[in-house]
């Protein structure tokens, strides 16, 4: 060989040990490399299920899993947080937005139904459902080509996930938790009464062995899982190990969703058309909870309850033609039309929650991650409005006289009244006086604080130069920017629906007042024992005259148990299945049997209620025009007793007993309308009798199981006494309208 060969092997030999050594001695660090890349992965993925995404469409408005944690508690004990209301609301908006913004193509989506058509509904709604059982059928043949399972892979892995899901499972119909209540307008009530129903067989249909939030818990307790009550505050602890976000915010958004039905009514009906419908998370564990021997009779209930035909999703389509019929009927094609548009905004909202949940869960299932997320929680949340209105209150209750002279106007009056009245009583006073500082421009430029006539006052050369402090000024400027990020967050939404922003009807139905029930009068050694019911019932006949004086009552009487199932896991008892039943009465739902009624209650001939039978009495009384609203009847005939029913049964918690009491008490009212001549048509007799029959056969097993515990008996006994006082005052003293002993 050449001596010039000889070197050109020596070098190619020398050149792949040099080689070699470099790759052999790279693997190591390469090794780190993905190691470190991997490790970056997960913490993206844990930092992912602490956080909401939320913040990269709205600005400002990034939250934790603390913060839906603490909203979760909140809303379900909302009698002592009346001032999240609008919080609540603002949040609401925010989410609807979120939504639409997170669903650009619309592709074989709801959205691209862009102008609604009764057909294009309903072949989607089976479209949707023909997509699940493909991809069921697609992992059952998996499963029986021996793959493995795919959720609950052991019972630990079970134990996790159910664990995981539970803040969102054991609400399941809260949703709905406010529907159909005697503020619904009286025109919208036979299309609440559908949805109404669905919220009924979420919660049993009165029986507490088929109530939804009952079985959920009874899974986790044979899995050894036991977790407080979700109203309890123990319920939020992250010792629980209930670490998904996506569960966290998508129970939140059920119970923040049902709280305004007034304003948000079609976003509810979309929320129900989705939520009603098959997924696949579901049919898959509902096959292998059963495969480890566990009662899956939860997920077999939704499988079953929520098909396209005679269940769950059939209702929903059906409803939202229903109203959405009503709409065009009653106001036109255009509003037909928008009302459209936030229908499909209450879906999106339910199908995003839905796609984080399932994120969350499949999660589970990828070994290669550790998803001890540990307690590095951390909260992130909007600029704190109420320090910022209690800093103007302090700045008015010293400055207000001072601005005596001024010309500004906030929320239609002048500076100096504005500051005394709006800023010095309670938060929500507060918050609302704050929420007129935003709206007043040019005082606040929303999201541009140098822009503000406020700053450039406080800054050298204005008129409060020196009157706040530099940091308290930097407060001031961080709200004034948060506005403009929280309209930025919310735009989606008032873009895509073509709604006014003018359009809020407020939040009455939720907000109370605590009625002076103690000033009543009433005897504590009274009691009541069994001869309440066994005893005849004495009944008043009632004059033409009366009519004006019992129909507030007649109306007002109807709320005392409405929000009481507001809750599922307050109402997952006896007594609560016994209150259920007594509403499925007072709406004249077909009695409880063993099965799901389905659109079979839908298509069943309308059956006056008790809203139906008072009209009847307005009827039959030539009283013209017929009321529309609680609000007609009450304009119509003022009544300071039946505003205190109403106020009374806002607060179901702290009042339980008390409205029980009160509604026994008012089966005398309704004995009394049956017996007297002249009032009602044949077909309203016939139902008042059987809904009075229904109703007492209900109250009768709350009275036995609360007569176990005193003081409980003792505050049925005064529900009963004060109504019975109502009553006899309004009427006039020496009427026995009332169950007497």
């Amino acid at each position: 060989m050449p001596f010039s060969g000889i070197v050109l092997c020596i070098a190619a030999v020398v050149f792949l040990i040099t080689a070699s050594y470099a790759l052999l001695r790279g693997a190591p660090k390469r090794a780190v490399q993905r190691a470190s890349y991997r490790a970056v992965i997960d913490a993206q993925e844990e930092r992912d299920l602490h956080h909401d995404p939320i913040g990269s469409l709205c600005p400002g408005v990034r939250r934790t899993i603390d913060y839906y944690r603490s909203l979760f508690f909140k809303l379900h004990n909302i009698e002592d947080h009346q001032g999240i209301l609008p919080e609540a609301r603002e949040l609401l908006l925010s989410l609807l937005s979120e939504a639409i913004a997170s669903n650009p193509e619309k592709d074989g989506d709801v959205l691209a139904i862009e102008v609604y058509n009764e057909d294009q509904l309903l072949a989607f709604v089976h479209e949707s459902h023909k997509e699940v059982g493909k991809a069921y059928k697609k992992y059952t043949e998996g499963r029986e080509a021996g793959g493995p399972r795919l959720l609950a892979i052991n019972r630990e892995k079970a134990g996790v996930i159910l664990t995981r899901m539970a803040p969102l499972k054991l609400v399941d119909g809260a949703w709905l938790g406010h529907i159909h209540h005697i503020t619904t307008p009286f025109e919208l009530r036979p299309i609440t009464k559908q949805v109404w129903q669905v919220l009924s067989e979420e919660l049993g249909d009165g029986s507490l062995h088929l109530h939804h939030a009952h079985i959920y818990n009874k899974l986790l307790c044979d899995l050894g899982v036991r977790l407080p009550a979700p109203y309890e505050p123990s319920f939020i602890d992250p010792a629980h190990q209930m670490k998904s976000l996506g569960a966290w915010k998508a129970a939140v958004v059920q119970l923040l969703i049902s709280l305004f039905p007034d304003e948000f009514l079609p976003e509810i009906l979309g929320y129900n058309l989705h939520f009603e419908g098959l997924n696949l998370e579901t049919m898959v564990l509902s096959r292998e909870l059963q495969e480890l021997k566990l009662d899956a009779q939860y997920f077999l209930l939704h499988v079953s309850i929520d098909n396209a035909h005679s269940g769950h999703a059939m209702m929903a389509a059906h409803t939202v033609t229903q109203y959405l019929s009503h709409i065009r009927k009653n106001e036109g094609s255009h509003a037909a039309n928008t009302a459209w548009k936030r229908i499909q905004a209450g879906y999106v909202l339910s199908a995003n929650q839905s796609k984080h949940v399932q994120r969350d869960i499949s999660s589970l299932s990828t070994e290669n991650v550790d998803w001890n997320l540990g307690s590095d929680e951390t909260l992130t949340q909007d600029v704190d409005t109420y320090n910022i209105a209690q800093l103007l209150a302090s700045k008015a209750a010293v400055s207000n006289m001072l601005h005596s002279g001024c010309r500004a106007r906030i929320g239609g009056m002048p500076l100096a009244e504005w500051l005394e009245s709006s800023l010095g009583h309670s938060k929500s006073q507060k918050r609302d006086a704050l929420r007129e500082l935003g709206n007043a421009s040019p005082w606040v430029v929303k999201g541009d604080p140098e822009r503000s006539r406020l700053i450039r006052e406080l800054k050298v050369g204005g008129k409060m130069f020196g009157a706040f402090t530099v940091e308290e000024v930097e407060h001031l400027k961080s709200w004034i920017t948060s506005l403009g990020e929280k309209e930025q967050g919310q735009k989606a939404y008032w873009d895509f629906t073509g709604r006014s922003q003018n359009d809020h009807v407020g939040h009455t139905s939720l907000v109370t007042t605590h009625s002076p029930l103690a000033s009543i009068p009433f005897s504590s050694d009274l009691t009541l024992d069994e001869s309440v019911f066994e005893a005849p019932l004495k009944c008043h006949h009632i004059t033409p005259s009366d009519c004006k004086v019992i129909l507030p009552l007649w109306f007002a009487h109807i709320s005392l148990l409405e929000s009481v199932v507001s809750i599922p896991t307050r109402v997952a008892s006896e007594l609560g299945a016994a209150i259920i039943r007594a509403l499925r009465a007072q709406y004249h739902f077909s009695p409880e049997s063993d099965g799901v009624t389905g659109m079979d209650e839908v298509n069943r001939a309308n059956m006056p209620d008790l809203v139906d039978i008072g009209i009847d009495i307005i009827h039959h009384q030539n009283f013209a025009p017929l009321p529309r609203s609680i609000s007609d009847v009450l304009r119509a005939w003022p009544s300071t007793s039946a505003e205190m029913l109403l106020s009374t049964s806002k607060s179901p918690v702290r009042n339980l007993d008390v409205l029980l009491g009160m509604s026994l008490a008012f089966l005398g009212l309704q004995r009394s309308v049956l017996c007297s001549p002249g009032l009602l048509s044949h077909s309203s007799r016939s139902a008042l009798k059987n809904i009075i029959e229904r109703e007492t056969s209900c109250l009768q097993v709350a009275y036995e199981l609360l007569r176990q515990d005193i003081q409980r008996m003792q505050s049925f006994t005064k529900g009963y006494q004060i109504a019975q006082s109502i009553l006899l005052e309004d009427l006039g003293s020496g009427r026995t309208i009332l169950i007497t002993e």
